[in-house]
Parts: structure tokens; sequence; C-alpha cells
């Protein structure tokens, strides 16, 4: 069987079981979710960020808090990652086998995965996904959150097509689970995650327009405000274009195709739950590098 590691464990999050839970349940217990009216229908999609956990768990919380009240039917997340360790054309499917945690094993969906890359929205390639942070980060929440859910991971590269990718994503998804229901058996409920850090700030990333101090942070934040304001107006086809321009996003394509995805499934708005900086979680005297994190939810009507 296929079985990609828990390649971060021990470094990005805790490799020990009893300790990673202790920390998802701390940061999820502290996540504030408050009911919003653009929140109030059916969970079909959420950005989250990928840094270490204890940098970025607490805003990556919010959005799996809110998943935990409003989508425990959900069957399988579809996982679009951003792609840092290849430069690949285009979106990667893991189509076989299961992504270890150390809170257990998360099967893929394979059935779903196959007909993806049938449909022609990926090829069947794991090599992207190994050594690659951005959905790795992801596996500890649904493990502990979503045990018995699975999963279909697609690294996608900030191109054009990425907001194509999303939509047809679920076409599929729904002419699948149409022939199930056909057939006699369970239909899936799927969630998209859209998993991308923000703005990227200091000399050790090659971008600091604003130099360093309150008046870094303050640029930074501005920075990713333009960006998430495309989110939540649910403009995907202008996500990648200005990520590419303000440095704002290294999962853009991963975006695009969650606000494509939601789109499709009815979503018109995005809510930002949440905002932060690693400044936040470890402050230093002078600011000057720093990476943001944002989660934002999007929920439709309909099942």
């Amino acid at each position: 069987m296929r079985r990609r590691s828990a390649e971060k464990a021990g470094s990005w999050y805790p490799s020990q079981s009893s300790v990673l839970r202790d920390e998802l349940k701390s940061y999820l217990s502290e996540a504030a979710v408050s009911e919003k009216p653009d929140l109030c229908g059916t969970p079909r999609g959420v950005i989250v960020p990928h840094a270490g956990l204890s940098f970025s768990g607490p805003t990556a919380a919010c959005a799996y808090r809110w998943l935990s009240e409003k989508a425990q039917d959900t069957t399988t997340f579809i996982l679009f990652g951003a792609v840092h360790t290849m430069n690949i054309p285009v979106p990667c499917v893991w189509t076989r086998g299961a992504w270890q945690t150390p809170l257990g094993d998360l099967a893929v969906d394979e059935d779903l995965a196959d007909e993806l890359v049938r449909a022609g929205v990926g090829i069947d390639q794991p090599a992207p996904h190994l050594g690659d942070n951005a959905i790795e980060l992801q596996t500890p929440f649904l493990a502990y959150l979503f045990p018995q859910a699975k999963i279909v991971p697609i690294a996608v590269p900030p191109i054009a097509d990425a907001v194509q990718l999303g939509a047809s994503v679920w076409q599929v998804v729904q002419e699948f689970s149409k022939a199930q229901a056909e057939a006699g058996e369970k239909a899936r409920q799927t969630v998209a995650i859209g998993s991308t850090d923000l703005t990227h700030y200091g000399q050790a990333y090659g971008f600091a327009p604003a130099g360093s101090g309150a008046g870094a942070l303050e640029w930074a934040k501005e920075n990713d405000e333009r960006l998430l304001e495309l989110i939540v107006k649910m403009d995907a086809a202008s996500v990648i274009p200005t990520a590419r321009k303000d440095r704002s996003a290294c999962g853009a394509g991963a975006v695009a195709a969650t606000v494509s995805f939601a789109r499709a499934a009815g979503c018109r708005k995005g809510v930002v739950l949440d905002y932060s900086s690693s400044f936040d979680r470890h402050p230093e005297p002078n600011p000057q590098l720093f990476v943001g994190y944002a989660a934002v939810g999007f929920a439709g009507s309909g099942q």
C-alpha cells in the first residue's frame, strides 16, 4: 500500500500522539467561531495556513472548529495544497493508500481520486507531495476531528487552470455521488480545504519593501487584506495574478481552486474566521521576519 509518512512530525508538530492531541485540543478550545449569517449554510470549503503548528495552529483551528461543529457528516475532504518542493505544470493527485499521522492513518478516497484523474482534473503523481508541508499540516486536525473521513490530496501549482480545477472537481463529485445514489450506496459529503500561508516578509524571504518594525507589520497586513478581499468576494480569477503581483500567498493555486469549488457548490461569499501572523505567536522587539495566516470559511445551501 502506498503510504505517505508523517515527514514533519517531531519538527513542525509533535510526534507523540498524546502531546499532539493536547496541543490540538488547546487550539480548538480557544478558537472563536461566531455565528454569522454567511456561515449558516452547509460548509463547502475552508482556507487554512500550513506553518508549524505553534505558529499557525491557532488560526487553522478556527476553521477546523467550524467544520467540527457543522460538517461532521463529511466523508471526504478534498485537500488542495500549495506546492513548495517541485515546479509542476499541472495538478497532481495522490490516488492510493493513506497518509500517516501520529493519531492514525487517513485513508485516501481511491475511488473518487481515480474518478478525478479519469476526468482530467489532474494526474496521478505522488512526487510533489513528498517533503511538502502544505497538505501534511492539515492531517493532524483531520485525524483528530474526522478520523473516519477519507482524503484526496491534490497539489495545485499557481496556474490559470486552477480556477477551472475547483469547479471541475465539484462537478465530478456531484456526478459521482449521483451514480452512488442510483446504485443504492451512500453519497459522499465532500468539503474542500485549501492550504496557503500569506505574505512571507523579511530579508530571509527576499521581500522587505517596508523595512522592519511596526510599520512593516502593518504593511504586510494590508498586503494580505487585498488578497483576502478577493477571497471573501469569491473572485477566484483574480487570486493568482494578485498573489503573484503582491507576493501575498505561497498557495495561490490552492486558494483559487478552493474558491472556485465553493462557488460551484453554491457559496456566494467567504467569511474570514481569523487572521494572524507568526509575530503574534512569537513576537520579537523589532519585527523583521514574519508570515501571515488566515482562516476563511465558505458555506452554501443544499446538501
